[in-house]
């Protein structure tokens, strides 16, 4: 063995070293909101996208300006984590909301094990009583310019939804809320509803 393979030896060696610490760093990364907005709902299914786009969808509901479909040949899978349904909401013709039910602890945990790797941990969480139940409702929400994520499940992990929202939209539709509700106050103002009495 001469010095020269050795050299050889040792820069390959280098090589396949910093190759591999790279790809560790890069895998180790942590995700974001700006990966949420990046990934715009579900790879087959973009936020946004007319409906008209679709394939295979089945309609289920409809209400007002709502429409609601499901796709028979959707795999009912999250990552590798099976999901027990999936539906499709459009709002004025384009994919406002996906929801996505999820039952049993360990599909219900590792979706937020996945979700918290690919979006990140920086997300508010508040829980409240489910009524009639021993178990607290915990409520995850990742906010991204575009897309605007749900994720609720009951705290011993028997089940819980998945919701991916188009953020501008959901930005417009809480506007008329506020207007109306500013409306009913000033009405009410010196009633005796409003306790002036």
């Amino acid at each position: 063995m001469t010095a020269r393979f050795f050299l050889r030896l040792f820069f390959l060696l280098t090589l396949f070293w910093l190759g591999a610490g790279g790809l560790m760093a890069h895998s180790a990364r942590a995700g974001s909101v700006e990966d949420l907005d990046r990934d715009n709902g579900l790879p087959d299914a973009k936020l946004g996208t007319p409906v008209e786009a679709f394939q295979g969808l089945e309609q289920t509901e409809e209400t007002g300006r709502w429409t609601t479909y499901r796709r028979p040949a959707d795999k009912l899978k999250f990552g590798k984590f099976e999901v027990s349904s999936i539906s499709y909401n459009f709002f004025k013709g384009k994919l406002y909301s996906i929801f996505i039910d999820v039952e049993g602890r360990r599909n219900t945990r590792g979706i937020l094990k996945l979700l918290e790797e690919n979006y990140g941990k920086n997300y508010t969480l508040a829980s409240r009583q489910i009524p009639k139940s021993e178990d607290q409702l915990q409520t995850r929400e990742w906010s991204g310019r575009r897309v605007y994520l749900l994720y609720k499940n009951a705290d011993s992990f028997v089940g819980g939804r998945l919701t991916f929202l188009d953020k501008p939209t959901w930005d417009l539709l809480q506007v008329p809320k506020e207007e109306r509700r500013k409306e009913i106050r000033k009405m009410l103002e010196g009633s005796y509803t409003n306790g002036d009495f």
